[in-house]
């Protein structure tokens, strides 16, 4: 499982937390001078759902090292996942900065589908609903259905090139 942001963690990356509009909590970091001055492409944005989840957690070092996107490309990442799980992607978020990748151009954590999606460039489908004790797989299936479909709607605010 992911680690939880440390009280030590959340004072250093205090000045690096925001507040979105709509009141739910986002984080959203980045420094424009962690490439130091090269010249690089622009950077991409790449959405992940259930970005506080451990398969994201896996997969997010990977994404921003330059071995997906191009050892030139900045990536910016934005964490989707639900409110509860707020204080755990900001321990991911915590978790990348300490990666120290040259490529990586800040992150931004947000339980608001929009939000996420808004101008994405490429978005990795990770999160959905876990089957629980006593439920049958058609309740699971209506409840990922319904997840996808509002992540679905809320991909109309990605770049028409999205991939």
């Amino acid at each position: 499982m992911p680690p939880k942001a440390s009280a030590d963690a959340k004072k250093a990356s205090k000045g690096k937390a925001k507040t979105s509009a709509k009141g739910k909590g986002t984080l959203s970091t980045g420094d424009d001078s962690a490439h130091g001055g090269s010249e690089l492409k622009a950077a991409i944005k790449v959405v992940v759902t259930g970005g506080a989840g451990q398969i994201a957690y896996s997969l997010l070092p990977i994404l921003v090292s330059g071995s997906v996107f191009g050892s030139d490309q900045p990536v910016s990442i934005a964490l989707l996942d639900i409110e509860p799980a707020m204080t755990a992607a900001a321990g991911v978020i915590l978790e990348l900065e300490d990666l120290r990748e040259p490529l990586y151009a800040g992150a931004l954590a947000t339980p608001d589908a929009e939000e996420a999606f808004k101008d994405a460039d490429v978005v990795v489908f990770l999160g959905a609903f876990p089957r629980k004790e006593g439920m049958e797989r058609k309740d699971v299936m209506a409840k990922i259905v319904g997840i996808f479909n509002a992540q679905g709607a809320a991909l109309a605010l990605a770049k028409p090139t999205v991939r």
